[in-house]
């Protein structure tokens, strides 16, 4: 029997309120956690070590614990943390000395917790964007030491994706877009990043949501002086509405293949669900994985809203996504793995445009399918009842299409006309002998 008590462990920090929101593993399997402590006045950046059993790493500060304020009377919160290649901690979030107004905030700590003077001021960085609010949400180290946070800007009208890339020594890198600063404003409302990944040829992938009826994911890849990546759905920017009241995304993680994982919440109008999409590199659905594109989870009672928020891949590319579950009583951590191929079934997605026809259907050696629709570059997929996709076809244009049979057996599939981001229509067919 496995005494809980011996795997779990909590950490006082300070006599007050303590809140941890990211964790980082260092290369020795040390464990680094960051967020906030309360003083009893103010909010403080907050960071604790962890040996590999679970004990705090006394050559952290001491106590293997450090919190770090940024001037008298201020509000640091911290929201992301990485360890660079060095093992250098290095911590983003925000920074206040006035209620109205956050900035970009920014420490990095020597391996021992001190702050590491080479860096900024003393070790502390805050960048002022507008005269609003800047929360950093996310931070990633590239292979040359460069350091790349994102989050978002609110000038108390328009909210947009916020990026920065500062040099190893914590000045602003005018490589990226001049200044080093690049804010994107998607639907010219409210749009937030969250979560930011790199591409192994340093290109930068952001997550996060836009808003216009509804919430809606938002994905943004920027080249690497800091351009939008116009290979990337033709303008750097991909918005998906999964005909949700709402969807957000909160985590972004990048496979070997290049492919792009975005977790967050899925909300069909009465509770919130686990909801993990997967993108092609040129940021189109990849519609062999769960159907269209994406899978979406109830983790806990029906009633329960779910909300992913992080997503970690394995060595063998099966996908973990955690985040929590709340069913209206309290809220439990919560984590579903899910494996690379997802092809369980077509998801419950009505036909786009009203007129549509198969003719005939059944059929036994050709149909043909016709929508009230002027098509550019779609592509039709065909799946078995099982969901496994067993032909495609591609670069389809106008308003009609002639399927033949070819070696298909006799059954039930499933049929989806896709163009970029937009399902057409889904519908089914039925082959005889």
């Amino acid at each position: 029997m496995i005494n809980k008590k011996q795997q779990t462990h909590t950490t006082a920090i300070g006599a007050t309120d303590n809140k941890a929101h990211a964790v980082a593993i260092q290369s020795d399997g040390k464990i680094v956690l960051a967020g906030y402590s309360y003083n009893g006045t103010d909010n403080n950046f907050a960071v604790a070590r962890y040996n590999t059993d679970g004990s705090l790493d006394n050559t952290f500060d001491a106590d293997g614990m450090v919190t770090t304020s940024f001037e008298l009377n201020s509000n640091g919160r911290a929201f992301a943390v990485t360890v660079q290649a060095d093992g250098k901690i290095v911590v983003a979030g925000y920074y206040t000395n006035v209620d109205t107004d956050r900035d970009f905030a920014l420490v990095r700590y020597n391996t021992n917790g001190s702050l590491d003077n080479t860096f900024g001021s003393g070790g502390i960085i805050t960048t002022v964007i507008d005269d609003g609010v800047d929360e950093a949400q996310s931070v990633v180290i590239r292979n040359d030491g460069k350091i790349v946070v994102v989050g978002y800007s609110f000038d108390f009208t328009t909210r947009v994706f916020t990026a920065e890339r500062y040099n190893i020594d914590g000045s602003l890198d005018n490589a990226f877009d001049s200044d080093g600063i690049v804010t994107t404003s998607i639907n010219n409302n409210d749009d937030a990043a969250y979560s930011a990944a790199l591409q192994p040829d340093g290109k930068i992938v952001i997550s996060g949501y836009t808003s216009g009826e509804t919430y809606d994911f938002a994905i943004i890849r920027y080249n690497i002086d800091g351009s939008l990546d116009n290979s990337f759905d033709r303008d750097g920017i991909v918005t998906t509405d999964f005909d949700a009241s709402s969807e957000i995304s909160y985590a972004i993680a990048i496979q070997t293949d290049g492919k792009i994982l975005a977790a967050g919440d899925f909300d069909n109008g009465i509770v919130y669900d686990f909801i993990l999409v997967r993108y092609k590199t040129n940021g189109t659905l990849d519609n062999t994985f769960g159907i269209d594109g994406y899978v979406n989870t109830e983790m806990g009672a029906s009633s329960a809203e779910d909300v992913a928020t992080c997503i970690a891949l394995q060595s063998d590319g099966k996908i973990l996504v955690a985040g929590n579950t709340n069913d209206g009583s309290d809220m439990d951590f919560a984590i579903a793995r899910y494996n690379s191929e997802i092809t369980s079934g077509i998801h419950s997605t009505a036909n786009n445009y009203t007129t549509f026809n198969i003719l005939p259907n059944p059929f036994s050696t050709k149909t043909v399918l016709q929508w009230n629709y002027s098509a550019q570059s779609a592509t039709l997929s065909i799946y078995n009842y099982f969901g496994q996709s067993v032909k495609e076809i591609n670069n389809i244009s106008g308003e009609t299409i002639s399927l033949s049979r070819d070696n298909l057996s006799s059954g039930f599939y499933f049929i989806q006309l896709m163009e970029g981001n937009k399902i057409i229509f889904i519908d089914k067919i039925i082959i005889t002998d």
